[in-house]
């Protein structure tokens, strides 16, 4: 059984999580249309996030290269 010391913890790493995951999307434009021949090319915490965001919104099959 967890003790309840370690609750509060675990709560607040959950809700730091949650809100990583929530941030807005950015209306960075990408480099690159994110095929094997040209990825998106990733330079910036903006571009990562835009990235993200045509991940998590169906583009699965999207390529990518950090700079």
């Amino acid at each position: 059984m967890y003790k309840n010391s370690l609750l509060p913890r675990r709560t607040a790493f959950l809700a730091a999580l949650l809100a990583l995951f929530a941030l807005p999307s950015s209306a960075a434009e990408l480099s690159g249309d994110g095929s094997a021949q040209s990825p998106y090319l990733i330079a910036t915490e903006a571009d990562l996030i835009a990235f993200r965001s045509k991940v998590n919104g169906g583009e699965a099959s999207a390529h990518a290269r950090l700079t």
